[in-house]
């Protein structure tokens, strides 16, 4: 799973795209299809959600994951399809990277300044502004990030 996080991260975005594609039921696939897909979402969520040990990477994998999912609702929201799934990826990626950040702060296993520096070099800050004025949970994440 780390390498999925560490250095796939471009395809964790295409994946989120079409997720939310059949979801939306923007297309049509078998059941099958539909079921791989939310098991492979799950095991990119998995690691980052679990309530004692989530996955420690360095700030630039959080980041680079965020933005994907920033990319892919980017992608859904300038073509006018239907943003609502990636809308709940965005959210639910950035609460499994806050619980991250929290738990393994607490478990003093790094620097939450650092880490919050860290993926802020991996996010375009001009997509996350306009994400939050359609995403409510956005807008204190990216005080988190920006510091504003």
């Amino acid at each position: 799973m780390t390498y999925v996080l560490s250095n796939c991260c471009c395809i964790v975005g295409i994946l989120f795209r079409f997720h939310a594609m059949v979801l939306d039921r923007e297309i049509n696939v078998t059941p099958d299809l539909k079921a791989q897909l939310e098991a492979t979402i799950e095991i990119i969520f998995n690691p980052l959600e679990h309530p004692s040990s989530p996955m420690q990477l360095h700030g630039h994998h959080y980041g680079a994951l965020i933005q994907q999912a920033l990319s892919a609702w980017l992608c859904a929201f300038r073509k006018k399809r239907s943003t609502r799934t990636l809308a709940e990826t965005i959210k639910r990626t950035m609460k499994a990277i806050t619980h991250c950040a929290d738990t393994l702060h607490r478990q003093k296993r790094l620097n939450i300044s650092t880490l919050y520096h860290e993926m802020s070099e991996r996010i375009y800050q001009e997509i996350a502004v306009l994400a939050s004025q359609y995403i409510q949970e956005c807008v204190a994440f990216n005080r988190l990030i920006y510091r504003r």
